[in-house]
């Protein structure tokens, strides 16, 4: 029951729009993660007593700054104008502390791999499946300028679409099985990812993705593993960096020409305006801790 139910968990924070409860986006997401921390507490509490001494104490460490995090954001609300607002990063922070027992209680039991391996496929094929859908524009995925698929915003998607790239390229690279369908994935993640038009997203993406293939080509020199493999990601690495723009430019021409813009020095908009909220806060937040 706890699988199938971090299973349905994924299925459905791809969905936020569509599992509101009042008008809140992935209130049903909210409660299965909390169902799921509620269900493994205790039987996690007992795994870890058969657990190793460094193992215990790197769990305790993760749920510890986790739960500090929640309460500092809960102490922020203190100096807000509206502290309603700020509980909604805390049902975020909540969300994951949530599903730290779980994914821990499922990695200790037997036959742990397929079970973990079966989650990350279920990832993987998410970034798919949203990304398809955006693409074809069906339902809620229409897209215009800026592709929000699901989510509420543009942005939301290319955050949920960079951070879902590296899960699939290791999967790809780990898997003996299924490995088109991992490259489609990762195709399919890449073309969302240029529909949604965020600028940032865009880069942390491909970036991400080709830092995380350099890693694993200089682990298979220095394991003097899989020469032709090297070799062939050597002579092809540029020309998809390359052809990864030019699909940019070719699918959503205004990220490609704001993104080429502050690339070579100018100064595009909403990066500058970002750039100044940072830099701002950042004062505020050194102002008040002296």
């Amino acid at each position: 029951m706890l699988q199938a139910s971090i299973l349905l968990l994924i299925v459905s924070i791809w969905f936020p729009g569509a599992t509101r409860i009042a008008g809140t986006d992935g209130s049903i997401s909210f409660l299965l993660a909390l169902f799921c921390g509620l269900v493994s507490l205790v039987p996690y509490a007992e795994a870890t007593k058969r657990l190793h001494r460094t193992d215990t104490a790197l769990a305790a460490a993760v749920l510890t700054t986790s739960a500090l995090i929640m309460v500092l954001s809960l102490l922020s609300a203190l100096h807000a104008d509206n502290p309603v607002r700020t509980m909604r990063a805390v049902f975020a922070q909540v969300f994951g502390f949530a599903t730290i027992p779980t994914i821990a209680l499922i990695a200790a039991r037997p036959r742990s791999f397929e079970a973990i391996d079966r989650i990350g496929m279920t990832m993987a094929i998410m970034v798919a499946v949203t990304s398809c859908l955006v693409v074809i524009g069906l339902g809620d995925a229409r897209f215009a300028d800026r592709a929000e698929g699901y989510f509420k915003h543009a942005n939301q998607l290319g955050i949920a679409l960079s951070a879902g790239l590296p899960l699939v390229a290791a999967k790809l690279v780990a898997s003996r099985r299924h490995r088109i369908l991992l490259s489609v994935c990762l195709l399919a993640g890449l073309l969302g990812l240029v529909k949604s038009g965020s600028k940032t997203n865009f880069v942390l993406g491909v970036v991400g993705l080709g830092t995380f293939y350099g890693l694993y080509c200089i682990y298979l020199v220095i394991r003097k593993q899989r020469p032709v493999t090297v070799i062939a990601a050597t002579v092809t690495a540029p020309i998809l960096f390359q052809a990864s723009f030019m699909m940019l430019q070719f699918l959503n021409p205004r990220a490609y020409r704001l993104l080429s813009l502050q690339l070579s020095g100018g100064e595009a908009h909403s990066i500058v305006s970002r750039q100044r909220l940072w830099s701002i806060s950042i004062d505020l937040g050194l102002s008040t801790n002296v």
